[in-house]
């Protein structure tokens, strides 16, 4: 696997470096006619929080989330962005590196209140910047993880270059690539009942479901612990045919409607 995330970064390093001279700039004031779905959703998480001073992204890229989220104080990491990183709109901060380093060095008493996980489409590295985010989150933070639903089998590889050679073959030219991050929430239902989840969207290419997270009562995310080799050892054997048996989804990742879904979400924190 770890073979499989080297040559992801190695790749995506290679993507960057062939983006136009011109690099994009950072909106100061994004048009909310056109968000994206991610911001769309974080926003709504945002807006129905009690208290949400304070958004961390992992997983950047062009920035479009980033700049479109109302979050006061915004953070992103990515070790190749694909933005004009000089030129950031007021509140926005940006590390520049690799999410394994950011959380060695981040100030863990300063806890985050939202959190949006769009980096290596990998599960073993989403997983781990699951763990490490919620070790900088309070009990009422919420998180949301990306591409937890693929399109197919094809669209569910953890090599990013195997997948868009296959699906290329197979005759497919949206390009789109989930990996195998819904391995993620599996670990979450077998391993980590101190967690509360819903997964929004719709399973078809004009969505891209995505999971909210969120902490139990009384649940300190300080002291979260995570999943032993043994039990990751028993999600990475896991097949896409497995899990999805005949293409259908798994209960465990029964979708609900987006407004549903983060009703259910804000409504749980509350309690």
């Amino acid at each position: 696997m770890s073979e499989f995330i080297e040559k992801i970064k190695d790749l995506k390093s290679r993507v960057v470096m062939k983006q136009d001279a011109h690099i994009r700039v950072l909106k100061k004031k994004p048009n909310s006619k056109s968000l994206g779905h991610s911001a769309r959703r974080l926003n709504k998480l945002a807006s129905g929080m009690q208290f949400c001073h304070s958004y961390l992204e992992i997983g950047v890229a062009q920035g479009l989330t980033l700049e479109q989220v109302r979050v006061k104080e915004r953070v992103g990491v990515d070790p190749h962005p694909q933005f004009d990183v000089s030129q950031l709109p007021k509140g926005v901060s940006f590390n520049q590196m690799e999410s394994d380093r950011y959380f060695e060095t981040v100030n863990r008493r300063t806890p985050y209140d939202l959190v949006f996980l769009d980096g290596l489409h990998v599960w073993t590295q989403t997983y781990k910047d699951l763990i490490n985010a919620i070790h900088i989150c309070q009990p009422t933070s919420m998180i949301l993880i990306d591409d937890v639903v693929p399109d197919d089998e094809l669209s569910a590889y953890p090599d990013w270059d195997a997948a868009l050679a296959l699906k290329d073959a197979a005759g497919f030219t949206d390009g789109r690539w989930h990996g195998d991050v819904f391995k993620v929430i599996l670990a979450i239902e077998r391993f980590h009942p101190e967690l509360s989840f819903c997964v929004i969207g719709k399973r078809d290419r004009s969505d891209n479901p995505q999971a909210i997270i969120w902490f139990g009562p009384g649940v300190d995310p300080g002291k979260l612990e995570p999943a032993s080799e043994m039990q990751l050892l028993e999600i990475e054997k896991l097949t896409y045919k497995e899990v999805f048996k005949e293409e259908q989804l798994p209960d465990v990742l029964n979708l609900v409607q987006e407004d549903t879904g983060i009703r259910l979400a804000l409504a749980s924190r509350l309690r």
